[in-house]
């Protein structure tokens, strides 16, 4: 897999909302904007960064959510949930930076 530089104008893909699920940000890539999709749909998140950390190429996203379904669970548990959510599109992955917290 051949991998491109990131645009320049990208951003990082982040609400900083605390009580509202994020609006989707209008520059995500196509990769960024599937991950955002599932997570949204399925945490209701009330902070959710999503970002290909791989160059461009999609080998690699850095994630960071903040929901109220990780409350009472530990760190692990929360993570595992995202990974059960993402599920085989993980799988195409080489990586994951995964940050999870409760609000």
């Amino acid at each position: 897999m051949i991998c491109r530089a990131s645009s320049a104008n990208a951003q990082p893909q982040e609400s900083t909302s605390t009580s509202a699920v994020p609006e989707k940000p209008t520059y995500l890539s196509e990769g960024e904007s599937q991950v955002w999709d599932i997570l949204k749909a399925e945490f209701s998140p009330t902070q959710l960064l999503v970002q290909d950390i791989s160059g461009g190429c999609g080998s690699m996203y850095g994630i960071e959510i903040s929901s109220e379904k990780f409350r009472g669970l530990n760190m692990l548990k929360q993570q595992r949930l995202v990974n059960a959510a993402l599920g085989d599109l993980m799988k195409e992955w080489h990586g994951v930076q995964l940050k999870t917290r409760v609000p």
